[in-house]
């Protein structure tokens, strides 16, 4: 998770990324003004899995068709903490039934179907360098949820790379914030976060000074962020085992 705030330092303003709890709409939005577009499903196979730590996984969608590849190609630059909504097919069967776009641009899910899904950060191209391509980074905890398990190929139909699914493009976006505004960015996430703190340490404009503070479970899990990104920012990796307190700490100093 990475959250954004805006706040005022001594000449220029601060962005902050700060956990969920802090209510910060309205400085967000001063900041980061909100980009809208339509709503687009992409239906997606899986192409490959790669293991960046212990418990985190990077994997790659490609789309199925050339409609698809369409689709994906004309969706407008967006922001790297954008959220994609991914659908799955049942796990008891295996059979996807996609959702459809209404009328009036609501994602409606099939009503006599399963429907499973799940919101991810797609890696920013920028990252990957590929933008033919949704790829995501997941972690895998001691109980998985369905969209993890599917993800991972902990299921009896996805264990095997090709299986299908639909992706819901995001319908919205806030888009960064430029040295002229704002001095120094301060990003704080846990290490399902480390996707949108990747493409957030790509896209940034240089000149803003950024520092990091990311929290995890596991030893290594650090190296899930590339090396060459991390270099771009100040980043202080905390570990739960630790003890409390230590986030809350550490953003306050």
């Amino acid at each position: 998770m990475l959250r954004t705030r805006c706040v005022s330092g001594a000449s220029k303003p601060v962005a902050h990324e700060m956990p969920q709890a802090v209510n910060t709409r309205g400085m967000t939005a001063a900041f980061r003004p909100a980009l809208h577009r339509p709503a687009a499903l992409v239906r997606v196979r899986l192409a490959a899995r790669t293991s960046l730590s212990p418990t985190i996984s990077r994997v790659r969608l490609e789309p199925v068709g050339p409609e698809d590849e369409a689709t994906l190609a004309a969706t407008p630059a967006g922001s790297p903490d954008d959220r994609i909504k991914l659908f799955l097919p049942d796990p008891a069967t295996g059979f996807l039934v996609p959702p459809r776009i209404a009328p009036d641009g609501a994602i409606v899910r099939a009503a006599d179907a399963v429907s499973i899904s799940r919101d991810f950060t797609r890696i920013d191209p920028q990252v990957t360098g590929d933008s033919g391509a949704i790829e995501l980074d997941t972690v895998s905890f001691a109980t998985p949820g369905p969209a993890t398990a599917w993800l991972h190929g902990h299921t009896e139909h996805s264990a095997e790379l090709g299986a299908e699914a639909v992706v819901a493009l995001p319908r919205a976006s806030r888009a960064l914030p430029v040295a002229a505004d704002v001095e120094r960015a301060l990003l704080v996430a846990d290490e399902t976060g480390i996707a949108a703190l990747s493409g957030m340490l790509a896209a940034l404009d240089p000149a803003i000074r950024v520092t990091a503070i990311v929290i995890g479970d596991e030893d290594g899990y650090e190296s899930a962020l590339d090396a060459g990104l991390a270099a771009r920012g100040s980043i202080e990796w905390l570990y739960r085992i630790d003890g409390p307190g230590q986030l809350e700490e550490a953003v306050r100093s």
